[in-house]
């Protein structure tokens, strides 16, 4: 990300977090947003869950090729955050990881926002598409992803020893879409 700060509509920005400034705010919307973790977890979010969300790869990236990004409002409190991974399997594709909003700023279409930043953001890259896994305990999310132009590709389940969600991988062709 070149631009310390994106904007997006209705005062809001994209920006990038770091765990050492930003543990605290992400730590703060995770309490705020803690129906999602206890979704995907099981458990609200503990002392550990900031740092293990920053640490959490899908595989080696470079430093660089991670993205931590909040959604901020004017006055710097997150709405969201959105943790994207650069070259996840392939060097076109991005897989955004952890997408998460605060219940508050939910259905107002921030997310679609962020998201239509995060698209300039990879075509800009040279990215051809974007990945997602939706959990199957979270129809809502699915139905997001797929008014967003998101497709079903084979699902995955969860590793020996994970959390024992169904994913449903979810991708976005980026090539010639005008979306």
């Amino acid at each position: 990300m070149d631009e310390d700060r994106i904007p997006l509509p209705n005062g809001w920005h994209l920006e990038r977090l770091t765990l050492a400034r930003d543990a605290d705010r992400v730590r703060s919307l995770a309490l705020r947003a803690s129906d999602h973790i206890m979704l995907e977890t099981g458990a609200p979010p503990d002392a550990d869950w900031v740092a293990n969300e920053f640490a959490n790869e899908p595989r080696p990236l470079a430093a660089e090729d991670l993205l931590h990004l909040g959604i901020s409002d004017p006055e710097g409190v997150l709405g969201g955050i959105l943790f994207v991974a650069r070259g996840s399997e392939t060097a076109q594709e991005w897989y955004m990881g952890l997408v998460m909003l605060d219940p508050a700023e939910r259905d107002k279409g921030l997310g679609h926002d962020a998201l239509q930043a995060i698209v300039r953001m990879a075509r800009g890259a040279g990215a051809t598409s974007l990945k997602v896994a939706a959990l199957e305990a979270n129809p809502k999310g699915r139905k997001f992803w797929a008014r967003e132009g998101f497709v079903a590709v084979p699902q995955v389940s969860s590793k020996p020893g994970g959390d024992g969600h169904l994913r449903h991988v979810m991708q976005r062709t980026l090539e010639g879409n005008a979306r």
